[in-house]
């Protein structure tokens, strides 16, 4: 476990989320009910044995508790007053709380040391005490340390929590980091694969075509065609020439390549271009886009393409299946894309087209680079369902 859960926990529950005012008006009616009732019960004690006026006084200080740590000097010396006036150690909670919270360390040890002292030397005048001067001065001191301590806490948390934070944000520039550099190996990998496969195909084809014209028994029909696919060859081979050089030079400088030139980069914004037009190739998408979800660059090419290859099996598989696009931030820092079918009638399930049944373990092994989850199956109705779960900064 997280040695600094606990802090975080306490940290939250007081300074924020939807229920912090009513953590505090709990703490306020812990500590000032107390007091209200000790001033009702013991009037006698501390050095103005008046009923009304400590009463009043701890009225006072509990209607300006919310200004506690806006104005914590005045604050403690109002405290420190009360305290004088009802002889009620609790009436310092607040303004030791306030004090630890905003680093003052020397209210906090006059306040800690002001009970301590009466403790000792006028030990009648505070309303918990005993015959023994022993205990009355641990009692005391217990109370003052409390609001201390859940001071330090929340102290402690809130750095706590600056740290995750900070971590959860380097961790998702490593990731983004990695998706890039995974796309570049990709890349290369695509590079030399056309050069050394297609390439080398298109150049046998252009050589055969010219030894077949080179022949003497070649008719000239023949020959003139194999001209052609000579031609065509030469056209092909600078064309790949031109696609190889581009993606060098988007390597070398970058996603958006020399002059703008490269791999157009994809993004979440999109995902309403990739509706439309798989729309237009017959499928019937209801697509539910979460439009405040805001991914990093490379995470947001992933989703992109895992919504592609959802759309593109079920063009294959499912024609005239209904589909449902859903991308929402399912909790802080994760957001889930889902594209599901319906189950497709017969005949569309028995001319399903084929594929290279590589897309969905490439997009699984980038899914799982990126720190995400990827799955892909039956839902269950005879339909289809892919879902990919990804972090995110926030």
């Amino acid at each position: 476990m997280d040695r600094s859960a606990p802090y975080v926990w306490v940290q939250r529950r007081l300074t924020s989320g939807p229920h912090v005012t009513r953590w505090r008006v709990l703490a306020l009616a812990v500590v000032f009910t107390p007091p209200l009732l000790g001033a009702l019960s013991s009037p006698h004690t501390g050095f103005l044995h008046d009923r009304p006026t400590g009463i009043a006084a701890i009225v006072v200080l509990a209607v300006l508790s919310p200004l506690c740590r806006r104005y914590v000097d005045a604050y403690a010396v109002v405290s420190l007053v009360v305290f004088l006036v009802t002889g009620q150690t609790v009436c310092l909670a607040i303004a030791l709380y306030a004090a630890t919270r905003e680093r003052r360390l020397v209210w906090v040890a006059v306040m800690m040391a002001v009970p301590s002292v009466l403790s000792l030397a006028s030990p009648d005048s505070l309303i918990v005490h005993t015959s023994h001067a022993g205990f009355t001065l641990a009692t005391n001191w217990l109370l003052t340390l409390a609001p201390v301590m859940v001071g330090i806490a929340v102290n402690q948390g809130e750095t706590n929590a600056g740290l995750l934070a900070d971590h959860e944000r380097e961790e998702a520039l490593l990731r983004e980091s990695l998706l890039r550099e995974r796309r570049y190996e990709q890349r290369d990998r695509l590079v030399r694969t056309i050069h050394d496969g297609v390439g080398h195909q298109i150049s046998l084809m252009a050589v055969q075509s010219m030894a077949i014209a080179a022949r003497p028994d070649t008719a000239p029909e023949v020959r003139e065609k194999c001209g052609l696919i000579q031609d065509a060859g030469a056209g092909a081979m600078e064309a790949l020439r031109n696609v190889l050089r581009v993606m060098k030079d988007d390597e070398a400088d970058g996603p958006d390549g020399p002059d703008g030139l490269g791999e157009p980069e994809v993004s979440l914004a999109d995902l309403d271009d990739l509706v439309s037009t798989y729309r237009q190739y017959g499928l019937d998408i209801t697509a539910r886009i979460d439009p405040n979800v805001d991914a990093g660059p490379a995470s947001g090419t992933l989703l992109f393409q895992a919504a592609e290859e959802g759309f593109s099996n079920a063009v294959r598989h499912a024609r005239g299946a209904d589909v449902t696009l859903r991308l929402a931030e399912v909790e802080p820092g994760t957001v889930l894309l889902e594209v599901t079918n319906t189950a497709p009638d017969k005949v569309a399930a028995d001319s399903a087209l084929p594929g290279t049944g590589h897309g969905l373990g490439r997009l699984a092994a980038a899914v799982k680079a990126a720190g995400g989850a990827l799955a892909a199956g039956p839902d269950g109705d005879g339909g289809y369902l892919l879902a990919v779960r990804l972090p995110i900064a926030n």
